[in-house]
């Protein structure tokens, strides 16, 4: 079982981890720096997760963790998934956050809580399914988008593994759909939050970020790419290509 919380920026269980990491961020390379050996940065990604674990007392208790990512940090041997545990449908579950690191608390202007498959074979129908409303509701236009038969798609038995079809991959109908390469690794942006001194320009640099480092296809709904600022004709630029009439999938 998980939960997905913002993790605590003082005290409480997890911030060992925390921590640790925020005392290297100086070595941290951050976009929009002049000169990444400088000092002077400006953005980082931050990743936030919780776990939810038995206490000496044999109760639940969460657990909050965080770090900083660089571009060329191995994301498989990471905290983000040594320290974490899948969900029933095999995902994690993290917060991606734009930090600004001039600021005194290093604020966060944007974060995206997200579902995450490392593994495509279970980033597939059935998992979507069971997992959430909104995740069936992609399937289906993403099934039509294919060029598969719709007389054959079934959510029921879909979600509940009695179709021929459960297991087919999201990345192998995405592949289908729009001709984007099959990823491994499989990203549905759940919900956005944005601060509100943030700008359409913030939320582009966490996108371009999560697309840098993240060998992940990205699933997003028009609702969400909306609340991070930006208009439809921007998702193309982002590297979205549409998925029926609301949905829309990229690998920046």
């Amino acid at each position: 079982m998980i939960c997905n919380r913002a993790a605590p920026t003082a005290g409480g269980a997890g911030n060992e981890t925390q921590t640790r990491k925020r005392d290297q961020t100086d070595a941290i390379p951050a976009i929009g720096s002049p000169n990444k050996k400088e000092k002077t940065q400006e953005y980082f990604l931050e990743i936030k997760w919780c776990v939810l674990n038995h206490d000496e007392s044999d109760d639940w208790k969460e657990t909050d963790y965080s770090m900083f990512f660089k571009e060329g940090e191995d994301f498989m041997v990471s905290p983000a998934i040594l320290d974490n545990t899948k969900g029933e449908n095999h995902e994690y579950h993290f917060t991606m956050c734009l930090v600004d690191s001039q600021s005194e608390h290093r604020r966060v202007l944007v974060e995206i809580e997200t579902c995450y498959w490392t593994d495509e074979d279970d980033a597939n129908l059935m998992e979507f399914n069971r997992l959430s409303h909104e995740l069936a509701d992609f399937c289906r236009p993403l099934w039509a988008d294919a060029g598969r038969r719709k007389s054959e798609y079934s959510d029921i038995a879909i979600e509940f593994g009695e179709s021929p079809h459960s297991g087919v991959e999201i990345s192998t109908l995405v592949e289908e759909a729009t001709g984007i390469e099959i990823m491994d690794h499989v990203m549905y942006t759940k919900t956005v939050k944005m601060n509100p001194s943030s700008t359409a320009s913030d939320s582009r640099k966490l996108l371009d970020m999560m697309f840098l480092f993240f060998p992940a296809l990205v699933i997003a709904h028009e609702s969400d790419l909306q609340g991070l600022g930006m208009v439809c004709s921007e998702f193309s630029q982002l590297g979205f290509r549409r998925i029926g009439e609301k949905w829309f999938v990229g690998i920046g």
